[in-house]
């Protein structure tokens, strides 16, 4: 592993730890505080179970706001966006899947001028990513999503990845997955750890999350690889409750972070999506909204074909 690789392992931790760290008071904020109360201890079932409800009560979610995004190519090109961002999401799939193997369906698209600048999405049969300006899209089967054959790096930034870093969906003991969790009793964060059971005993931390137990919110979360390094992280703040389109949240609303922050070292990326808007209500049927690009006119990068490309 080259050793700017590296330096990009350690910045990402890093950086997810200034982000937990509080912001410093102002100095017209008195000196003297009271103290805060303590906070309650939570099993790891408490708080999955407070995870679990929110997914299902965020079982479709659409947002909108700014977003930015900038990668570098893998020809060393370096992309930049700035954007009006829209976020669509639907769990209704995976909540209904007693096994836990279907996955959301996912669509998070950049517009400037009224045009389509870029745009990341999955759904049952595909995922992809699209560069607009460039003409450029990758696609990969999502039956293959996570093997070592589709993740060759070819791709930017996967749409898996952007979800699992956003942490609105569910988190469950299955048979290739167990949950775990370590808590301090003079912090409030407790690390909440999402191992996958691999084939002929191999086990490797796939997630840590960062739950906030005086808040139940999940404040920074870091994705690891096969080999334990640590590959994307984010930074979830600004959380506000959500309700359907023309209602009020009322007081057990679930709510979404309104600021995340990705960092993807592989590929020098970092998205930053600032939501301005949010509701439950998508406002088009999913098989729709969520329908796999035709890519005409696009050079298309086939992730699941020997030659990579169309």
């Amino acid at each position: 592993m080259s050793t700017s690789v590296r330096r990009g392992h350690h910045f990402l931790v890093l950086a997810v730890v200034l982000l937990m760290v509080p912001v410093g008071c102002s100095q017209q904020q008195p000196l003297v505080r009271k103290p805060l109360a303590p906070v309650p201890f939570l099993t790891l079932g408490q708080q999955l179970a407070i995870i679990n409800s929110r997914a299902v009560a965020l079982a479709t979610l659409r947002a909108t706001g700014s977003i930015s995004l900038a990668y570098r190519g893998t020809r060393g090109h370096q992309h930049q966006f700035q954007a009006n961002g829209t976020l669509l999401v639907d769990q209704t799939p995976a909540l209904s899947d007693s096994l836990h193997r279907t996955a959301p369906d996912m669509l998070l698209i950049g517009t400037y001028l009224g045009q389509n600048a870029f745009e990341l999405g999955m759904n049952p049969a595909h995922y992809w990513m699209v560069n607009h300006q460039n003409k450029q899209a990758w696609v990969g089967r999502s039956s293959r999503a996570g093997r070592r054959s589709a993740l060759t790096g070819t791709m930017p930034i996967e749409p898996q990845r952007v979800l699992q870093m956003l942490a609105i969906t569910g988190l469950y003991q299955t048979a290739r997955q167990r949950v775990a969790m370590t808590a301090a009793l003079r912090s409030s964060l407790d690390r909440i750890y999402v191992i996958r059971l691999g084939k002929n005993g191999h086990t490797w931390i796939r997630r840590m999350l960062f739950f906030n137990r005086r808040s139940g919110e999940i404040t920074a979360v870091i994705l690891f690889d096969r080999a334990g390094h640590s590959v994307a992280a984010a930074g979830l703040s600004y959380y506000r409750p959500v309700a359907t389109r023309g209602q009020r949240p009322g007081a057990n609303a679930p709510k979404v972070p309104f600021r995340v922050d990705i960092w993807y070292p592989a590929a020098r990326a970092h998205l930053t999506l600032k939501l301005a808007h949010a509701s439950l209500t998508l406002r088009a049927p999913p098989r729709f909204a969520f329908a796999t690009p035709r890519f005409s006119g696009l050079k298309v990068v086939r992730l699941d074909q020997a030659g990579g490309s169309r």
